[in-house]
């Protein structure tokens, strides 16, 4: 019974995790009750890990890997703010408290990487879920038309959330793909070419079609790392310049409209 709850645990937080990536904002609306005030499905989860471990054990497990008293502060100081602003504004401090709930997601993803398998199996499902989000994001470019057409999900207000048309992550998520990419480690020549291409064509995309500032910012980061780490794996990123003027020259020729900054478009 335990090693089937234990099983439960880590395909239902695989379940979150894929579905917060792929869908964001709107998979947090999936709550139980569905409509009103209801417990969303990634915090329940979360409350069933937590609930379900020996958390004295697992914090001095995590203590041993990395240096936990500043965590520890966090959560002491986030959690008595909590429950005196909780006397003060009553539902709405659960709202603020949101970063304090999300960071027990560490302590939830520790407890499951430990057991046999799991990172395995997270192995097995980044594949799959790092393709899908990067073929969502690709669709940026018909955010208008998506929404238009997307079915929609009642908000904590009642207010519709299109579930197809979020792309708040867009860019840090096609980042994700690159990097996924980059640290592959492929047999044959033909998979080194293609995954360096779809690396390079990721970052064109991200570059072009998002113009945005933390996305420049975050790739600056993300090839900091890399030199640092592992700087043959920066080799992909010579594939982003020439198919960012193949980009070009596409847009130019269907006649694309892409939003930059502000109202402009290009």
């Amino acid at each position: 019974m335990s090693r089937a709850f234990d099983r439960f645990k880590a395909s239902a937080f695989l379940v979150v995790f894929a579905g917060y990536l792929i869908f964001n904002y709107p998979f947090m609306q999936l709550r139980i009750p569905p409509t009103g005030f209801g417990i969303p499905l990634g915090e329940l989860v979360l409350i069933v890990v937590l609930l379900s471990t020996d958390l004295p054990r697992v914090l001095m497990r995590m203590n041993a890997t990395v240096f936990l008293f500043p965590f520890l502060v966090w959560w002491s100081w986030g959690l008595g703010r909590f429950v005196f602003d909780t006397v003060e504004q009553g539902f709405w401090a659960l709202r603020d408290s949101t970063q304090l709930i999300e960071s027990l997601f560490l302590v939830a993803g520790f407890t499951l990487a430990g057991q046999p398998g799991m990172m395995a199996r997270l192995i097995r499902w980044l594949s799959p879920i790092m393709i899908i989000c990067c073929l969502y994001g690709l669709l940026f470019v018909f955010q208008e038309a998506i929404e238009a057409i997307s079915p929609t999900l009642p908000g904590a207000s009642d207010q519709a959330i299109p579930i197809f048309a979020l792309f708040a992550t867009t860019g840090t998520i096609l980042l994700w793909g690159a990097s996924f990419c980059m640290i592959q480690t492929p047999q044959s020549q033909a998979g080194r070419i293609g995954y360096a291409l779809a690396a390079g064509f990721l970052v064109a995309y991200a570059l072009l079609a998002l113009q945005a500032r933390t996305t420049y910012t975050q790739l600056l980061a993300v090839a900091g790392l890399v030199l640092v780490c592992n700087p043959r794996a920066l080799r992909p990123l010579a594939f982003a310049i020439p198919l960012l003027f193949v980009l070009l020259i596409v847009i130019s020729a269907t006649g694309l409209q892409i939003s930059g900054p502000g109202s402009a478009s290009y």
